[in-house]
């Protein structure tokens, strides 16, 4: 996995950056945008560095699933192992908690979107301040029978795993507890010394 310094260079950012203003600016007349993007952590800085030129009100929603469950999804459709699925997703939950810090953001936690979507949509809405009319806001919702859980794998990374799941469901409900933001710092500082 790429350290965020190897990411990308000065030269590249600026022309990401470029190409994100020039693709987003015709969408922004009367219209929200939403990026939906599992690894956008990794590039949130540019993506944020663009919206703030073009004068956007950013707000982030952080969809987080239980890191087992996308390791097996992982497994299961993109061969990857179940090591290097735990890896991408506590390098993407990492980095998309640690670069939304100090902007207005809701943290979600996967399995209570699909419990309670009306729930999860108002908690969205009231703790990002959004109006608007909801698509289908008298609309039942139906949703897709849950996967069977997946067998939790064991092990130091597995561990940080869950730990890093814990922190995070911490601040789904308190946004603002400096524990769990210190508990993800001490995580991702481990990953960083593994990797």
């Amino acid at each position: 996995m790429p350290t965020r310094e190897e990411q990308a260079t000065p030269l590249t950012r600026i022309a990401f950056a470029a190409e994100i203003r020039r693709l987003v600016e015709p969408l922004l007349d009367d219209h929200r945008l939403l990026v939906e993007e599992p690894g956008v952590g990794l590039l949130l800085p540019v993506w944020m560095e663009a919206l703030s030129t073009l004068r956007c009100r950013i707000a982030c929603i952080l969809v987080v699933r239980r890191p087992h469950e996308v390791a097996a999804c992982l497994a299961a459709y993109d061969g990857v192992s179940v090591e290097e699925g735990l890896m991408l997703w506590l390098r993407y939950v990492l980095d998309a908690e640690r670069e939304t810090r100090g902007v207005p953001r809701v943290i979600v936690m996967h399995h209570e979107a699909l419990r309670d979507p009306r729930s999860v949509l108002d908690r969205i809405c009231g703790d990002l301040l959004l109006t608007g009319r909801l698509v289908g806001g008298d609309a039942e919702c139906t949703l897709p029978a849950a996967d069977e859980p997946a067998d939790e794998p064991q092990g130091a990374l597995a561990d940080l795993c869950r730990q890093a799941w814990t922190a995070l469901s911490t601040l789904a409900t308190d946004g603002a507890d400096s524990k769990a933001q210190t508990t993800l710092d001490r995580i991702d500082r481990a990953y960083r010394e593994a990797a």
